[in-house]
């Protein structure tokens, strides 16, 4: 039973109760939206701004071009490649999704390098891109499926 002080009136014990209703509500909401959205894993930078990212960072070592030899794999097809990497048994990082692969694999580049690659030379971006700046980037090597 719901003990209630004497000084306290019934329209301030309603709003303390739908405050309080309020609250839990918006936490239960917030833990499901932040469930689907791991699950849905989209991102949602800017493309173009993520292009230029790719060309500052990332093209000296993984190239916009099939077959086009290169320090670290290629971008072409990243997406397909990422679906299957993270469902391999070899894969131990935590991603569940090919965006979330690619973000663990800028943010966290040893948890898992492709065969054929060596270890250790893709640097660790976790101290050096902003978190726009890694959606943006996620955003445009998505569209290389």
């Amino acid at each position: 039973m719901l003990s209630i002080s004497p000084n306290i009136t019934l329209i301030q014990t309603r709003i303390l109760l739908l405050g309080l209703f309020s609250s839990i509500l918006l936490a239960a909401c917030g833990s499901s939206a932040q469930a689907t959205n791991r699950r849905n894993d989209s991102p949602t930078g800017d493309i173009n701004q993520g292009q230029e990212l790719h060309t500052a960072y990332c093209v000296g070592c993984h190239s916009r071009e099939q077959g086009k030899s290169s320090i670290g794999p290629p971008v072409v097809g990243l997406v397909s490649r990422s679906a299957e990497t993270i469902t391999s048994d070899d894969y131990k990082g935590k991603a569940e999704t090919p965006a979330g692969y690619i973000r663990e694999s800028i943010m966290e580049p040893g948890t898992y390098v492709v065969p054929g690659y060596p270890d250790g030379l893709m640097p660790n971006y976790s101290n050096t891109l902003s978190q726009d700046d890694l959606e943006n980037l996620v955003s445009y090597l998505m569209t290389y499926q």
